[in-house]
């Protein structure tokens, strides 16, 4: 849900995103260093930080239909 959520609002920052999620910062934020450390996100440029999609999702998305 989270990466869904920062498809739809990116670049969103933590605060945002726990708004959207209703649930607690400190939880979202380690969902979110999750998902960077894996590739799915990174931080936008800017300050403050907020967070959007990389390319990992489309590669995902292309090993789903057998176009890899």
């Amino acid at each position: 849900m989270a990466l869904e959520r920062i498809a739809q609002h990116q670049p969103i920052g933590v605060s945002a995103l726990a708004k959207l999620l209703d649930d607690d910062k400190s939880a979202v934020q380690r969902a979110i260093m999750t998902l960077a450390d894996a590739g799915w996100i990174r931080a936008a440029s800017g300050v403050p930080t907020r967070w959007e999609l990389t390319g990992h999702i489309f590669a995902v998305a292309h090993m789903v239909h057998g176009t890899s």
